[in-house]
Parts: C-alpha cells; sequence; structure tokens
C-alpha cells in the first residue's frame, strides 16, 4: 500500500514538472533544431569589428548531431562541432526567389 502511494506521487510530480517546462519552453519560444546529416550550413564567427558578418561566408556540410551538438566538414576535410545556436542553415540565392507561371514577375517569399 505505501508503495501504491509513492508511485502515484512520483508520476503527479512528474506531471507538475513536465507541465511547468510545456509552459517555460513556449514562453521562450523553443523549437526542436531541423539540421540533419546532410545538410549545408553555416558556422558563427567572431565579431571582429561592426563590420564582420554573424556567420562565416563558407559553407559546411553536417556529419551528424548528437542532442544539441553538431558535427560539421569543410570542404578541405576539417571537422568541426558546434552547438546547434552556432550554426544556421545554408539557404542559396534561388531559394529566396523564385518565378511564377507565367515568368513575366520574380516573387520573393
Amino acid at each position: 500500500m505505501y508503495r501504491t502511494d509513492d508511485n502515484e506521487a512520483k508520476d503527479k510530480d512528474m506531471e507538475i514538472k513536465q507541465k511547468r517546462t510545456d509552459y517555460a519552453d513556449t514562453r521562450r519560444g523553443a523549437k526542436e533544431s531541423d539540421l540533419h546529416p546532410g545538410d549545408i550550413v553555416l558556422l558563427k564567427q567572431k565579431k571582429e569589428d561592426k563590420l564582420s558578418t554573424e556567420f562565416q561566408s563558407v559553407p559546411y556540410e553536417v556529419m551528424g548531431k548528437h542532442g544539441n551538438e553538431v558535427s560539421n566538414t569543410s570542404a578541405d576535410g576539417v571537422s568541426y562541432r558546434r552547438n546547434v545556436t552556432d550554426v544556421k542553415k545554408y539557404r542559396s540565392k534561388t531559394d529566396y526567389t523564385s518565378v511564377s507561371e507565367d515568368e513575366s514577375s520574380v516573387i520573393i517569399k
């Protein structure tokens, strides 16, 4: 009888903790990373002055993902491991523009 009460209390505690976690994630706008092996990404770089860009201009390929860690490889074969917050999916210029059916106007997404 005593064990049943412990299990009920543990279940109730886990339920309440999950509810708080879900609420905090919703408030912070937290979401799952959509990076997968084979994706092309840009790595965040150190800001040296006000004119430097936030991300490097050289694209890298995602080799694997474990939790919040992403393994990347450059075209030269150099491997890097970064947190998902320091990586951004690479989008080519063709991803930003598309031509309509009559090809008379360009639609920018």
